[in-house]
C-alpha cells in the first residue's frame, strides 16, 4: 500500500473545499 494513494482523494476534496470557499468569498 502506497502512502500517496490515500492522499490523492484527500487533496481533491481539499481543492474542492477551497474552491467553494473562494467562490463564496469572490462572489
Amino acid at each position: 500500500m502506497n502512502h500517496e494513494s490515500p492522499i490523492i482523494p484527500v487533496f481533491g476534496i481539499l481543492v474542492v473545499f477551497v474552491r467553494q470557499k473562494a467562490c463564496g468569498t469572490l462572489t
